[in-house]
């Protein structure tokens, strides 16, 4: 999957020059602060930005999964001693055992065939969903940003807790040593943290019978991308504020503190790179570091960093597939964490989110009733997925923490 971004990179261009021009010509009319005209001119230029931008980093996103779904494709193509074409015939054959599923239709012979030598069905009448067609739900969260985006994503076929073994040695550093003077003990310290298997429900979907009458629609696409919106914004709020008791334990809940800023004050760059320097060497010159923030604190950030021409603070990415960047680092949008003008709350993060584990346990479920929403002749659909998340070293992610006033 290739989009073209070279037009859209080159609108995203033209809009940060027209915002730029604004502020120059507003500085060479010595006015101390834009009209309010123009100020809202700014403004929207801000908010086109901020979208198209956002529009761009959902196609790079898909085109990275997407090259790496077919990655796996190839994998488990091999590890079935299966040719891809015959890998691509299974996929096409559980897409129509879905389908007919979804609709109520009876399967046919050859598709009853099949689904004897699977596990399609569950023992509380569900339909389990395939592996593959689960990755084609779970791309679609991890394409919406937010945590699931940059974190370290491991699968399990069942949910009994899994312990994850931790080991933190930037505190040793070994020693200088005279001749003949033996080494001193410097045991590693290993900790572990237990991922679980906490049920999210996507809630029930209420579907029009017209809709599952109407043989050329694509009623899988259609609850995947349902299943995939709503199981992203449950879970993304367990990954960032979760408290831990019967769901994720949210990054603000578990990294450590980092840096500070005043609730009354706009977010400078000096809160960014002392929030951004906290993170120990040994974690921040990972490749997989970012900085993660909600959409409002992104917009104030872009606002601060054109009036003041600081390039360094925000950088747009001007050329087709490289990302905007914070200080050279890219950044993540993750609209559950707070905004800046919030009295204690934890705003934006630094850091290495490859140590934040979410574990998806087993396989994503579907359950059909014709029953529940007869009267409006809708069918009702509800999906579960098992998953849990955790930062297993507090150390490798930083948070910032607004003063109060």
């Amino acid at each position: 999957m290739n989009f073209n971004l070279k037009k859209s990179q080159e609108e995203l261009g033209l809009i940060h020059d027209a915002a730029m021009k604004l502020v120059t010509d507003s500085e060479a009319r010595g006015e101390k602060t834009m009209p309010a005209e123009i100020n809202a001119k700014f403004d929207e230029l801000m908010s086109q930005h901020g979208e198209l931008e956002k529009d761009i980093q959902r196609k790079l996103d898909l085109q990275k999964v997407s090259a790496e779904q077919d990655q796996r494709n190839g994998v488990i193509a091999e590890h079935l001693v299966k040719s891809i074409d015959e890998f691509q015939e299974d996929v096409k054959m559980q897409r129509s055992l879905l389908n007919s599923y979804l609709k109520g239709v009876k399967f046919t012979p050859e598709q009853e065939a099949y689904r004897a030598q699977t596990t399609q069905t569950t023992t509380s009448g569900g339909f389990l969903i395939e592996t593959v067609l689960q990755d084609e739900i779970t791309n679609i969260m991890s394409a919406f940003g937010g945590v699931r985006s940059v974190a370290k994503i491991i699968k399990s076929t069942g949910g009994n807790p899994i312990d994850w073994v931790v080991n933190d040695d930037t505190a040793n550093n070994g020693a200088w040593l005279a001749e003949n003077t033996a080494s001193a003990a410097q045991d590693a310290a290993y900790t572990k943290v237990t991922l679980n298997a906490y049920k999210a429900s996507a809630d029930y979907m209420l579907v029009p019978f017209e809709l599952l009458a109407d043989s050329n629609f694509d009623m899988v696409s259609h609850i995947n991308e349902l299943m995939a919106t709503r199981l992203f914004r449950r879970t993304e709020n367990g990954y960032s504020v979760g408290t831990g008791s019967a769901q994720p334990t949210g990054i603000s809940k578990s990294s450590a503190f980092g840096a500070t800023t005043d609730v009354t004050l706009v977010l400078d760059f000096d809160d960014i790179l002392d929030l951004k320097h906290s993170v120990d060497s040994a974690y921040r010159n990972a490749a997989t570091c970012h900085f993660m923030m909600n959409d409002n604190t992104l917009r104030d950030i872009k606002k601060v960093a054109i009036a003041s021409a600081n390039q360094s603070l925000w950088q747009p990415g001007i050329i087709a597939g490289e990302p905007s960047t914070i200080d050279g680092n890219p950044y993540v949008i993750n609209n559950d964490l707070g905004d800046i003008g919030t009295a204690q709350n934890h705003p934006m993060f630094f850091g290495n989110f490859q140590k934040y584990i979410i574990r998806d346990a087993g396989g994503m479920e579907i359950k059909r009733s014709d029953h529940l929403n007869i009267l409006a002749d809708q069918a009702t659909f509800v999906g579960f997925m098992r998953t849990d998340g955790k930062l297993v070293d507090s150390n490798a992610v930083k948070h910032m923490r607004v003063l109060g006033t």
